[in-house]
């Protein structure tokens, strides 16, 4: 009888450490904050950007470019997992300060919204990569867009 509550105790032990092992290993757990360069996306033309993983599957993001402040959040499908590469969507917020530049009708607004759909990757050493393909609401139209981000996560 004490063989096999050893054993048990072994094997209890041995899977512990396996699954901790799995939780430690997962970037989105490891590396929550990130510093971002993005070509494109809700910064239009560019942008510098922050982003934190309020879970393993949920990331907020706020950011600045030359012509849009924005922030937003995205879900990462396969974020819970041990995973480098996650699909992803979201939804951001951005508002266009030099919106009378871009329009000349009066009923537009500078509230503009993008939807992105990418894959996100994070290697072992923070290295962040991100391309995605977006709906993008802004100054009356909406159009297809896109972003790739490149990034430091810490």
């Amino acid at each position: 009888m004490k063989l096999i509550q050893v054993l048990i105790f072994i094997i209890l032990f041995i899977l512990n450490g396996i699954v901790h092992g799995q939780l430690d290993s997962n970037p989105r757990i490891e590396k929550k904050h990130g510093v971002i360069i993005s070509g494109g996306g809700p910064g239009l033309y560019g942008a510098l950007s922050y982003d934190y993983f309020v879970s393993p599957n949920v990331d907020v993001e706020i950011g600045a470019g030359p012509f849009t402040v924005f922030a937003g959040v995205k879900y990462h499908f396969e974020g819970k997992k041990m995973r480098k590469w996650t699909p992803y969507i979201g939804g951001y917020s951005m508002y266009i300060w030099i919106f009378e530049v871009l329009t000349d009708d009066d009923n537009d607004t500078p509230q503009g919204w993008y939807f992105p759909a990418g894959i996100q990757y994070i290697g072992n050493k923070g290295f962040n990569f991100a391309v995605e393909f977006a709906v993008m609401h802004a100054v009356g139209d909406s159009i297809g867009f896109g972003s790739v981000k490149v990034g430091y996560r810490f």
